[in-house]
């Protein structure tokens, strides 16, 4: 995703020269240093950063599921018997609890608004201490694209519609009502 030299230089930014607290595969980092890796790969690769975040917020939820292999196989079973977005809202549940639950308290929350779903971060880490013109929970996003990927085996488009960052009260991420298209990239 991001080479050594990238990494050190996120790593320094975030921990001010003491880069051994955070440089061990999935550390647990606090809401602020949460913030500043995500400031420090903006600022490092710009419009590009979209993408990494993205890209690691999948692989978030990979180890998410990984660490969790037990209930996560469990529900896996019980969602092949639900319809399609009998799982979609399951698995946003599953979210909405588990972030919840690494924050101590209620701060994520499923909400339906004109049968399109919605998750609402109303203290979101990556938007701590930071000021932007466009939304920046990426990492979010990715998170939650994964979950719909796995639970559902189809590929749902999630959009971050409020930001924190952006002055927004609460971070509000809208997911579409049905999944994306395959390309079709065959020839005639």
């Amino acid at each position: 995703m991001i080479g050594g030299d990238a990494l050190r230089y996120v790593l320094r930014r975030v921990s001010e020269g003491q880069e051994d607290d955070i440089a061990e595969p999935y550390a647990l980092v606090d809401y602020q240093k949460y913030s500043k890796l995500h400031h420090a790969i903006r600022e490092l690769y710009g419009p590009a950063s979209h993408g990494i975040l993205n890209r690691i917020g999948r692989l978030t939820f990979r180890h998410f599921v990984e660490e969790q292999a037990g209930q996560m196989s469990a529900i896996s079973i019980a969602l092949r018997l639900m319809p399609l977005r009998a799982r979609k809202i399951f698995i946003l549940k599953v979210i909405a609890h588990s972030l919840s639950e690494s924050n101590h308290h209620e701060t994520v929350c499923l909400q339906e608004d004109n049968g399109r779903l919605q998750l609402i971060d109303m203290n979101s880490p990556a938007c701590q201490g930071i000021s932007s013109s466009e939304p920046v929970c990426w990492h979010t996003v990715g998170f939650i694209e994964e979950a719909l990927r796995w639970a559902t085996s189809q590929e749902f488009r999630v959009e971050e519609i409020s930001c924190q960052a952006q002055g927004m009260p609460v971070c509000v991420f809208a997911i579409a009502k049905e999944p994306d298209q395959p390309l079709h990239l065959a020839w005639r």
